[in-house]
């Protein structure tokens, strides 16, 4: 079994990090075999790129959540690598770490539900929302694992 006791800290960086990735990675790549310059990269906020052109996705309610989730995704990946930072270099004891990891694990790991949810409920047309999910991208993987990270060392700092 992995002793995590001193390195818990190393989790919660890489949550952070990977919640970092899950914005500036494209969420989304669809690929046209026949016609290459048509292959598009989607990013969570809406944004989309091709071989040809930038742009944004024509529904600005979309782009609206997009935005407002890459932000709340940001300033939690922000705090899970400060909170990393603080308790590996300066020995800092943060009152209730554990529960903190735990509450940021949680928020982490249900934000892929909860953004695409509010995008459908939101969104003008169907097809608007269609272009930034599929079964499996890397917005989800990444959040999902990151949200597991920070649990994990939740869990591993409570049980201490």
């Amino acid at each position: 079994m992995i002793d995590l006791k001193n390195n818990t800290w190393l989790l919660i960086l890489g949550a952070g990090i990977l919640a970092l990735l899950a914005i500036v990675l494209p969420s989304m790549s669809s690929i046209n075999i026949k016609y290459l310059d048509e292959t598009t990269f989607t990013w969570i906020s809406g944004l989309e790129m091709n071989l040809t052109d930038i742009g944004w996705i024509t529904d600005e309610n979309v782009i609206v959540i997009g935005v407002i989730g890459s932000i709340v995704i940001g300033i939690l990946a922000f705090i899970c690598i400060s909170l990393a930072i603080l308790t590996k270099a300066k020995d800092v004891k943060i009152p209730f770490k554990g529960y903190v990891w735990l509450g940021l694990g949680l928020i982490i790991f249900i934000l892929p539900f909860i953004i695409p949810i509010i995008m459908v409920l939101v969104a003008e047309e169907a097809t608007h929302v269609y272009y930034l999910r599929l079964p499996i991208d890397l917005f989800s993987l990444f959040l999902y694992s990151g949200g597991f990270m920070c649990i994990l060392a939740g869990l591993e700092e409570i049980r201490r």
